[in-house]
């Protein structure tokens, strides 16, 4: 994943990377040993995760570089952050009808892929990561993000996110 992130430029100095949903910091770690392995700069990090035990976890286990951490829900109002230049994460699989309602109302305001006329039923939590990512990334920024099989044209209905990346190299 790392590799895709940086392929063919990578970070320098002034870059900023955001991994929303950090967990445990294995995104963190692979980007440290790619910067390691390759003499690059560990670029200017903010971690982001809703779980303030997994965040104080991380924090000890990637002590060593560059990174804020942030206890937030990724998926409400992070304008304030900026624009990042690369962006990596492997967001929660969560299916709407898990999502609370009052969070799935909040979330019905914020998000394109979730317009009225997409069914509910096909949404996932990770629609919602990738659709925030995207409004975070840079211009000729990167993003990398793990996705299910058929995300874009899933077999169940049609994806609200094929239409919002086309609009994306």
């Amino acid at each position: 994943m790392v590799d895709k992130l940086f392929a063919q430029r990578d970070p320098s100095p002034d870059s900023r990377l955001l991994v929303p949903g950090c967990g445990t910091g294995n995104l963190i770690k692979a980007v440290q040993r790619y910067c390691e392995k390759n003499g690059v700069t560990f670029p200017s990090s903010v971690a982001i995760d809703i779980d303030e035990s997994v965040l104080s976890e991380t924090k000890e286990a990637v002590n060593d570089v560059d990174v804020e951490f942030q206890k937030r829900d990724f998926l409400m109002d992070v304008s304030d952050l900026g624009t990042f230049n690369y962006v990596i994460a492997n967001p929660p699989y969560v299916g709407w009808e898990s999502i609370a309602e009052e969070k799935r109302e909040a979330y019905a305001y914020r998000f394109e892929t979730l317009r009225k006329d997409a069914p509910r039923s096909s949404t996932d939590m990770y629609m919602l990561f990738f659709e925030q990512a995207l409004n975070l990334l840079a211009d000729e920024g990167r993003l990398v993000i793990v996705t299910p099989d058929g995300f874009i044209e899933p077999k169940t209905a049609p994806s609200p996110l094929a239409e919002l990346l086309r609009d994306y190299d």
